[in-house]
Parts: C-alpha cells; sequence; structure tokens
C-alpha cells in the first residue's frame, strides 16, 4: 500500500499544478481537513484525485468549484469522510507513534549538531587533543522535547480541524494560548534547563536518532 499511496500522490501533485488559484486554495482547504480525518492515507490520496478530476473538469467547461461541489465544503468534506472506512484504533495508534518516530529522530540530529559538547568533541578531535565522547542530556532539553511534540500534534490537529474557518476569532484565541505555552516553557527552560540529568556517549546519541529514523520508515510503510 506504501508502494500505490507514494504513486497516487505523485500523480495528484502534478494534477494541483493545472488548478487555477481560487480552485486550489478551496481544494488544499479540503484537503488539509480531509488530513485530520481517521482515514488511511492511501484513502485520503483516493479521494484527492476524485476531488482533481472533478474540479479539473469543470474548469475546462468554464464552472466554478461550487457549480460541482456545493458552497458548504466542510460539509461537503464531511460527506465524503463518513462514506469512507475509518482507521482503526491500533492503525491510529500506529500513525501517533510514527509522528514520534519522526518528530524524535529530527530533534534528536537538531540537539546532537547544536550540542556544545559536539563542538567541543569536534574541536579537540581536530587538535589532536584528548577528547570526552560524552553528551550531557539537560532536563531543560527533556522538557523542551515533551514540548515540542505534544504543541507539534495539538498544532496539526488545530489547523486539519479549522482550515475552513482559520481565521475565526476562536482559533486565534486558541493559536494565541499555543504562543502563550511556548513562551512559558522557554522562560522555565532558562532557569532548570541547564541542569544536567544524565549523559550518553556520542556514538549512543547518534545510534539513538538513526534507530530512531529508521522506525519511522518502517511503521511508515505499514501506515500508509
Amino acid at each position: 500500500m506504501y508502494k500505490e499511496t507514494k504513486e497516487l500522490r505523485k500523480l495528484n501533485n502534478k494534477l494541483d499544478k493545472k488548478l487555477t488559484p481560487e480552485n486550489n486554495k478551496v481544494l488544499t482547504d479540503i484537503i488539509v481537513y480531509l488530513r485530520g480525518a481517521k482515514i488511511s492515507e492511501y484513502n485520503q490520496e483516493l479521494i484527492r484525485q476524485d476531488l482533481l478530476e472533478m474540479v479539473l473538469s469543470a474548469q475546462e467547461r468554464g464552472e466554478d468549484i461550487a457549480s460541482v461541489i456545493g458552497e458548504d465544503y466542510k460539509s461537503f468534506a464531511d460527506n465524503i469522510v463518513a462514506n469512507v472506512p475509518k482507521l482503526t484504533w491500533k492503525d491510529r495508534m500506529i500513525e501517533l507513534l510514527d509522528i514520534i518516530l519522526l518528530s524524535s529522530s529530527i530533534l534528536g540530529l537538531i540537539f546532537l549538531v547544536t550540542s556544545k559538547d559536539t563542538f567541543s568533541i569536534v574541536r579537540n578531535w581536530f587538535a589532536g587533543e584528548p577528547t570526552k565522547y560524552s553528551i550531557s542530556i539537560s532536563l531543560g532539553a527533556l522538557i523542551a522535547y515533551g514540548l515540542i511534540i505534544i504543541c507539534s500534534i495539538l498544532l496539526i490537529h488545530l489547523v486539519t480541524k479549522t482550515s475552513f474557518d482559520y481565521s475565526s476569532k476562536r482559533n486565534i484565541i486558541r493559536i494565541a494560548l499555543l504562543d502563550v505555552v511556548f513562551v512559558a516553557v522557554t522562560v522555565l527552560l532558562a532557569w532548570v534547563g541547564r541542569n544536567t540529568v544524565f549523559t550518553l556517549h556520542f556514538a549512543i546519541v547518534c545510534s539513538l536518532v538513526v534507530v530512531l529514523f529508521v522506525s519511522h520508515k518502517v511503521l511508515e510503510r505499514y501506515c500508509k
């Protein structure tokens, strides 16, 4: 299924380029909304393909998108989702785990590249000086990791569920609250971020990043 999903996405991306700016905006909102639905990515791409073909046919006839799917885009999307098989609880948990694995591998790589310990290791290695291959893991880094993962998942949920009314006052408040959380945690990290919880060997950290990314690629094939 992974290969079929990948090929279908490539085809849909090509069809996307044929849309007018107006139709592209509406379809983007619909697809973003579908991304938050409890359906497989393969089914999302199938729906996307059907929508693209419908809208492109309407374009050729000189009709706008509302004449094809109506003016209530959210209800139209809800009707589509209602007729598509839902992901099982197990599939949804695996999908969530896949997101966490990918995010963790990216954050781990960023942490490794920007760590002052990494700079010290590289500098000492090139200088031929004795090198301690240890990476300090601070409390601040652990808090930041958890916060970024949680807020990223919440932000994705917010964007997908409100793609049709993103500029509403309610959504502006929600996004503002997320920003406040980020600022509050940044202040917190300024106080506790310097406390080292434990240390790991440089090779172990590198191996963890690789294992997390490989695990993501394996699960990705299952999810899609």
